[in-house]
């Protein structure tokens, strides 16, 4: 596998650096003059678009937009998980009282970001460049910060966050068939804490499978309402290894991407594959 900076320049690296960094421990993206204040060196809007496709590689795909693109993305992306809505120009910009001029250009540059597309068959239509997202999982750091939907979009990112940040956590979740109330505190890098004690993760086909389950009768109630899934249990030991495998090391230099598995479904070893990066595929962990 290869690293998704191996084609920087040492002065990309360093300032990708700086920027990686100030992410990981204030949640903040500096902007332009910050950065040139901090380290010195020429930057302009042209690096920094560059830069910030290393965070998209990386799977955060909101780090440096605008309040009005956030907006927008975040508008996208709900309706498309939520209610499996694709909307049309006039759609989001009625909702979001957005001119069409305006919109276009805010389109055109999450575009540029490769966090959405203009869908082939009626280019009106916008849709999100990511897996569905299951909105019931929530991870609060040790410092405070709530981190966004988008990054916890399944189990196994809310279990390796605390990774990525290198922080103690709290995970929230529901169990998608009684809706009962699931909380895991990372400590040390351990499950310090787990309610219900039994909880089992399933590795479904997509994020919006992935999923927490209060007891092997709720699967069992989940696999019947869903036959098409295809997906595997693991126990939450195996869970967190497999969260720290693809998430520690998200915020640093040099980060390799491991984001799909195969599961030996009698063994339940876990094989690592490699995914190649965005420049060469327009979708990652889909």
């Amino acid at each position: 596998m290869r690293n998704i900076d191996s084609k920087l320049t040492p002065k990309e690296i360093k300032i990708l650096t700086y920027l990686l960094s100030e992410y990981k421990q204030r949640h903040h993206f500096p902007d332009i003059e910050e950065t040139r204040r901090a380290l010195k060196l020429n930057y302009d809007k042209q690096l920094e678009d560059k830069l910030i496709l290393q965070f998209v590689k990386r799977g955060f795909p909101q780090v440096g937009m605008t309040q009005s693109q956030e907006k927008v993305f975040d508008y996208i992306v709900e309706q498309y998980s939520k209610y499996d809505i694709i909307n049309t120009f006039n759609e989001i910009g009625k909702e979001l009282n957005i001119s069409r001029q305006d919109l276009e250009e805010i389109i055109t540059k999450l575009e540029k970001r490769r966090v959405i597309h203009r869908k082939k068959d009626d280019d009106d239509k916008i849709v999100p460049r990511i897996s569905k997202i299951g909105y019931d999982h929530k991870v609060i750091l040790k410092d405070g910060r709530n981190l966004k939907p988008i990054e916890a979009a399944c189990v196994i990112d809310a279990l390796g966050l605390p990774f990525t940040y290198n922080q103690d956590a709290t995970i929230l979740s529901k169990d998608p068939i009684t809706k009962q109330e699931i909380k895991i505190e990372i400590k040390d890098e351990q499950i310090a804490y787990k309610q219900p004690k039994n909880l089992i993760a399933y590795l479904g086909s997509q994020c919006s499978t992935t999923l927490f389950f209060t007891s092997n009768e709720s699967l069992k109630e989940w696999e019947k309402q869903h036959p098409d899934q295809k997906g595997t249990t693991i126990n939450m030991k195996q869970a967190l290894a497999l969260a720290r495998k693809i998430f520690e090391k998200r915020l640093d230099i040099d980060c390799v991407p491991s984001c799909e598995i195969s599961i030996d479904q009698d063994q339940k070893n876990i094989e690592w594959l490699e995914i190649p990066s965005i420049d060469n595929k327009d979708k990652c962990c889909e």
